[in-house]
């Protein structure tokens, strides 16, 4: 009796590990699937050339840092 309730919850445990395992997969696959279709990249062009223009900043302080101490 014991042995046949072992076996039944090793089956059920499992059957879950396999669903949670699809479910897993098809969100990744759904999350990929969304930023291929450019659908991710949906914000405003002004919203995108304000972040351009702080990066260019930020990467023009960091490699004037970078000569200072180098001196």
């Amino acid at each position: 009796m014991l042995s046949d309730q072992a076996v039944a919850r090793r089956e059920r445990t499992k059957e879950k590990r396999t669903r949670r395992e699809q479910r897993i997969q098809h969100k990744r696959s759904e999350f990929i699937g969304k930023h291929d279709d450019g659908v991710a990249d949906d914000t405003q062009p002004g919203v995108q050339a304000a972040i351009q223009e702080s990066v260019q900043q930020h990467q023009q302080q960091s490699s004037t840092k970078g000569g200072e101490h180098k001196k």
